[in-house]
């Protein structure tokens, strides 16, 4: 996305190159529409793209639901990004649910269980699939608790167990 890699290289962060595109008054509704539907269209192409395609990035798409989870956390337009809400969710949740629990997965996963979190702490009168991040937190504990001698059960409870902690929390 032109609108992260500018922004690295004038030595911003995601966070703070996503607080520019939506947090503040001098951004108003248009500015925020524009930046949810280019980060939608980015993060809509990078998920369908076949995770064994020479095309399908791991970097890419993490950079892309990090933007996506800041965008829930600092949007300043509420009442205009509600209408993009089930995209996003519907994203998280496609994310979660590759049955795939290799390390690279799973830093994907630990960052689409954020963007759940932020959507639920953000907008929890209208997140409608709430259970389905509980059921697939319920796999993903089974996953954590298969053996001590599994090394994908390890990388998972490093990677899972405090983003899963922190949804719990907020329901």
């Amino acid at each position: 996305m032109d609108t992260l890699t500018a922004g690295k290289h004038r030595g911003k962060n995601i966070a703070d190159v996503v607080k520019e595109q939506v947090h503040g008054t001098s951004v108003g509704k248009e500015g925020t529409i524009a930046w949810i539907e280019l980060l939608l269209r980015e993060l809509r192409h990078h998920v369908a793209v076949p995770v064994d395609s020479s095309e399908w990035s791991e970097d890419t798409l993490g950079t892309l639901l990090s933007a996506a989870g800041m965008t829930v956390r600092y949007v300043t337009e509420a009442p205009t990004f509600v209408a993009y809400l089930p995209e996003f969710e519907s994203i998280f949740l496609h994310v979660l649910g590759i049955p795939n629990w290799t390390k690279p997965f799973l830093g994907l996963k630990m960052v689409a269980l954020r963007g759940c979190t932020r959507l639920l702490e953000s907008f929890g009168e209208v997140v409608q699939r709430d259970a389905d991040v509980l059921a697939w937190i319920s796999s993903s504990v089974d996953v954590m608790l298969s053996s001590s001698d599994d090394p994908t059960a390890a990388t998972c409870i490093q990677l899972l167990l405090r983003p899963t902690c922190e949804h719990l929390n907020v329901i």
